[in-house]
């Protein structure tokens, strides 16, 4: 809510991505809003009685109590009355920057964002892989995670963007569906980058030793082997890393 009321929301969407990130509480995104609320109505409600306890003095300080509780009822009623909800998914390859475009778009528009390597590992009770690669099952049961994720974060108002590779078709369709019968825009944010590049990026990745990700470059070899194309439909949502923001706020 302070960051909120400052003018910081860039900094409220990576303070609220890196808890739900730690914490998995994606549920307690039907309450925020109302909580957020509250908390700005305390303080107005706050600053409201101290300038009752002033008077009717109008000198700077006086006038600047006043701006700053009408400040905060606006915040209030902004964050109840949400603009329409949107469902990303980034698609690309490992090491092709999904991530760091996706914490970029996060940020910049507001967005909650769910990673894949966060829930698979979560779903494994915080054990990492031993074999460097993803079997069906195991995959099927993080993007089922992360569908139920979005599900919930846009059903509450908040634009979702679930950070995976979207490699499959199918899953791709699952997710288009999702935000058809939620009736919410839906976008694909590709990221690319050759193949020598994304080679590049994950070993460094994995030398430093400070990224989630248990991608490595035989894990890079067999996504490039069973990646399926974008079908006509999947096409028509693409927008490029280096202009969705322009597409996504409004003008």
């Amino acid at each position: 809510m302070d960051l909120l009321h400052h003018g910081r929301q860039d900094l409220a969407y990576r303070l609220l991505n890196a808890y739900l990130q730690h914490s998995g509480d994606y549920a307690g995104l039907k309450l925020l809003p109302l909580y957020v609320a509250m908390r700005a109505l305390v303080r107005a409600r706050v600053l409201l009685e101290r300038s009752h306890q002033q008077g009717n003095t109008l000198d700077a300080s006086m006038s600047a109590l006043r701006v700053e509780y009408r400040n905060l009822l606006a915040l209030a009623r902004r964050v109840l009355v949400r603009r329409p909800a949107a469902l990303v998914v980034m698609h690309g390859l490992s090491g092709s920057g999904k991530s760091t475009v996706a914490a970029g778009i996060s940020e910049t528009v507001a967005m909650v964002r769910v990673r894949s390597d966060v829930e698979r590992q979560r779903l494994r009770h915080g054990a990492r892989a031993t074999d460097g690669r993803y079997d069906t099952r195991e995959t099927d049961r993080t993007y089922e995670r992360l569908r139920a994720i979005c599900r919930i974060g846009c059903s509450a108002g908040f634009s979702m963007i679930a950070d995976a590779t979207f490699l499959s078709c199918r899953q791709r369709d699952r997710f288009m569906a999702l935000a058809r019968r939620l009736g919410v825009p839906f976008f694909i944010v590709q990221c690319e980058a050759s193949v020598d590049t994304l080679r590049t990026r994950i070993l460094a990745r994995a030398r430093s030793g400070h990224d989630v990700s248990e991608a490595d470059c035989a894990t890079l070899e067999w996504q490039l082997r069973i990646q399926e194309p974008l079908t006509e439909a999947q096409r028509a949502c693409v927008v490029p890393a280096s202009q969705f923001t322009q597409a996504f706020l409004p003008a």
